[in-house]
């Protein structure tokens, strides 16, 4: 048996030296048959592993799933987490999460209190963007009412909402709420539950 010894700091060059040491044509023969092989039975694998891929993605991204999400998340008891849409009733109308808050507060009667400091607008925690324009001129007014058949008019977004078809029914059912509690003459957005 004859033996090579190669010895080189670059490890190409010994790949190199080593495959090119290789003058048998059998030896050749059963390198190129085991790389078929592997190659071949890898191909079935790689197949099988990008169309579970290609399910798990679709699934992930389905809206049907994504709103069934939501669902259960809103429908958690104690959820009021500031980046949730979520049912408000008498009670959590007065603590809700940031987002909701800002949503409640595109209430247009509401904002206009606010302005005139005619409710406390949950003491300024939340986000209050182009105070410059009219409450029916606000972006998050304009959200909450992308699609909604009104008397006078129907506003259609022409951006994506960020809010979904049943996260706009929440909000307006918050509206509802705030509505029913200034009729009372309590304002809606005290944490103290106080009068307007």
């Amino acid at each position: 048996m004859k033996v090579n010894v190669i010895r080189a700091d670059n490890p190409d060059i010994v790949m190199k030296m080593s495959l090119s040491g290789f003058k048998d044509e059998q030896t050749n023969n059963y390198f190129k048959d085991n790389y078929n092989r592997f190659v071949n039975r890898m191909g079935d694998h790689a197949d099988t592993f990008v169309t579970a891929v290609k399910n798990v993605y679709s699934y992930v991204t389905n809206s049907n799933v994504l709103d069934s999400a939501k669902r259960a998340l809103t429908r958690v008891d104690g959820t009021l987490n500031d980046k949730l849409i979520y049912h408000l009733d008498n009670e959590t109308i007065h603590k809700p999460g940031l987002i909701m808050r800002k949503y409640v507060m595109a209430n247009p009667i509401l904002y206009e209190k606010f302005n005139n400091n005619l409710c406390s607008g949950y003491e300024d925690e939340w986000e209050n963007t182009e105070q410059e324009l009219s409450p029916v001129l606000r972006d998050d007014y304009i959200r909450v009412m992308d699609g909604y058949v009104g008397d006078e008019s129907t506003i259609m977004m022409v951006d994506d909402n960020p809010l979904s078809t049943r996260e706009r029914f929440m909000v307006h059912n918050a509206w509802d709420t705030v509505s029913d509690l200034i009729a009372c003459g309590i304002d809606p957005t005290d944490f103290d539950k106080g009068e307007i």
